[in-house]
């Protein structure tokens, strides 16, 4: 049987040989012809390894594309199962210079490697835009919308945090020049809370919208206080006395009240505004004069002025006693001429038909008193806190004197018998 085999073989060898390598082309045409070794392309994003290393350096980067092209040979009749899954394509961060240029890697799947040719990347460097992060502060401003309710007046405005800290690429943190919230009030008759959104402006005002690379904390909490308000008279009361013969015939204030607004507790305590006698000073002064006095020191605490002018006009009044008592002779009536309190605000008594002497005067001891016989014309003049005059009726044989104080009477004596 060897030997036939054998014999078969060598007879005719090199015809059978060539048949051989003929049938081999041949089939090696069919395959080429029927299942052709192509080129494909896929679109495969690119991942980013060891990003911590910009990080470390305090920088933020940015690639110049997002996905590269991966180019490979295969067989037509493989194609399908060649997924851009296959391919992994990255970029490490490592690998960043001043330059800013990466080389660009890829893996290839088993599966894939096995059936595909030449695989590349295009483009096979990638450029980096490293930019530097940086933190910056700014206060944060209210804007307060609308108005409160007719009679009422907005306080103080109190919110957690004063200043606000964003982080992010300095290009964008340059781009910010104010931080504000908003607060609305229109129509309040009470304290408003809320909390409002943080929003940044540019150097020209307007408003930055893009903020997806800034970290901040986002929201202000808030309160903003609501009072009413109140009018309050406003008193006065001088320092001092005029000179010799003169008198102080009052003060008067203009306007006579001042509007104001705060806490309940301050408004429910208090009804007037009073101008020390520190700022009214009459030692000596032979007329009257004006002065114009700003209420805003004086105001008691916690209370404010609704308006922004709180000066008020203060006409002091001084006369001539002597003119007072020879317009009292003119008319053949007493006169009574008495000082003002000292802790009150200062007050004129006209004369009446009956004669009175000077709170201050001692009732148990009333010098000046006419006795019979006395010629017309004739008085009595005592120093007192005040100044006190009287005048007698001509020729008057008997008088009466009923001195006038706070809660105090005393009997009328004869003054022939004292």
């Amino acid at each position: 049987m060897k030997e036939k085999i054998l014999t078969w073989l060598s007879h005719n060898f090199l015809l059978k040989l060539l048949s051989v390598v003929m049938a081999f082309g041949l089939w090696l045409a069919v395959t080429n012809i029927s299942n052709p070794e192509i080129k494909v392309n896929y679109k495969v994003p690119i991942e980013v390894r060891n990003e911590n290393y910009l990080r470390t350096l305090n920088k933020k980067y940015e690639l110049d594309t997002k996905f590269v092209n991966v180019s490979f040979n295969v067989r037509t009749m493989q194609r399908n199962q060649v997924k851009p899954a296959d391919f992994t394509v990255f970029i490490n961060l490592s690998d960043y210079s001043v330059t800013g240029a990466v080389p660009v890697y890829i893996e290839v799947s088993n599966n894939a490697s096995s059936i595909t040719k030449n695989v590349t990347t295009d483009p096979m460097i990638l450029h980096i835009s490293a930019e530097e992060i940086v933190s910056k502060t700014f206060n944060v401003k209210a804007e307060i919308n609308g108005v409160p309710a007719e009679g009422f007046y907005t306080g103080g405005l109190s919110f957690n945090n004063n200043t606000v800290t964003v982080t992010g690429p300095a290009s964008k943190i340059s781009l910010i020049q104010e931080a504000y919230f908003d607060v609305n009030i229109d129509g309040a008759t009470e304290n408003v809370s809320g909390v409002s959104e943080i929003r940044f402006h540019d150097l020209s005002g307007k408003r930055i919208t893009d903020l997806s690379e800034i970290s901040y904390e986002k929201n202000v909490s808030f309160v903003m206080e609501i009072f009413k308000s109140k009018a309050l008279t406003v008193r006065a009361v001088a320092n001092g006395s005029p000179a010799a013969g003169y008198m102080l015939d009052g003060i008067e204030v203009s306007p006579t009240f001042i509007s104001v607004y705060g806490p309940d507790t301050a408004l429910m305590n208090n009804t007037y505004v009073l101008i020390p006698r520190s700022e009214i000073d009459i030692s000596g002064l032979t007329e009257s004069r004006t002065m114009f006095i700003d209420l805003k020191q004086f105001l008691p605490e916690g209370l404010k002025a609704t308006s922004e002018s709180t000066e008020v006009t203060v006409l002091i009044k001084i006369r001539n006693i002597a003119d007072i008592q020879a317009a009292a002779n003119n008319d053949r009536s007493p006169v009574v001429i008495i000082q003002p309190q000292p802790t009150v605000p200062p007050t004129t008594v006209a004369p009446t038909e009956s004669t009175t002497t000077n709170e201050n005067v001692d009732p148990s001891n009333p010098e000046g008193e006419s006795s019979e016989g006395e010629s017309e014309g004739e008085s009595s003049e005592e120093e007192t806190e005040g100044v006190t005059e009287e005048s007698s009726e001509e020729e008057s044989s008997e008088e009466e004197t009923e001195p006038e104080g706070e809660g105090e009477t005393e009997e009328s004596t004869e003054a022939s018998n004292s």
